[in-house]
């Protein structure tokens, strides 16, 4: 009895599906990748911000902002580390400290760059209120950060601040952000791979 052999025909055929297959799985892939990177900005991003709420209520005052000026993700997370984690500033213990108050400083976020800590007081640090605008999408920018409150946000910086793939990046988490909480918290610095949650104002 002869058998039948497979002809090139059904062969390209199989081919075919399988590489509809395969790509149908990477998109979900992508997909799936997607959403945990974004689930885990978006849950790094509020533990920075309790642990911030807790530290004020034990200290009596905001955490102390970290490093100022152009920085390194390395010298942001090392200050972090100590006034969160550890209880000091500049190796002094930080009065009324009753941390950690987290576990560990995560050192980058899912994408890459770093989370910075930062609070502005009324009357110094104007920089903040005159750069920081409200992120409604890459090309609408609107005034936000007010002159008369005290204002706190947790930052994610990439590096170099002005590479244009670095700055794509801020968008995209500015994106992610966007999805979860006010649009009114998410802000940026034009011009620069900054992203900021805005935590809500104190006076």
């Amino acid at each position: 009895m002869k058998t039948k052999g497979v002809t090139l025909i059904e062969l390209l055929v199989v081919i075919v599906v399988m590489g509809i297959i395969t790509a149908f799985a990477v998109i979900q892939v992508d997909h799936i990748l997607e959403n945990v990177r974004r689930a885990g900005i978006r849950n790094e991003v509020e533990t920075i911000e309790d642990a911030a709420r807790f530290y004020t209520i034990d200290v009596g005052a905001r955490p102390y902002g970290t490093m100022s000026g152009a920085g390194t993700c390395e010298s942001w997370n090392e200050d972090s580390y100590n006034v969160f984690v550890l209880g000091e500033r500049n190796g002094t213990h930080i009065d009324g400290w009753g941390g950690p108050y987290l576990d560990v400083w995560p050192e980058s976020t899912p994408i890459g760059g770093c989370y910075v800590y930062r609070s502005y007081n009324v009357g110094s640090q104007s920089w903040a209120r005159s750069n920081w605008k409200m992120y409604t999408d890459d090309t609408t920018l609107g005034t936000y950060a007010p002159t008369d409150k005290d204002i706190e946000i947790v930052m994610i910086r990439f590096y170099p601040l002005n590479d244009a793939d670095a700055i794509t990046k801020s968008h995209e988490v500015a994106e992610m952000l966007l999805d979860s909480v006010d649009e009114i918290q998410v802000i940026y610095v034009p011009g620069q791979a900054v992203v900021g949650y805005y935590i809500l104002p104190r006076s």
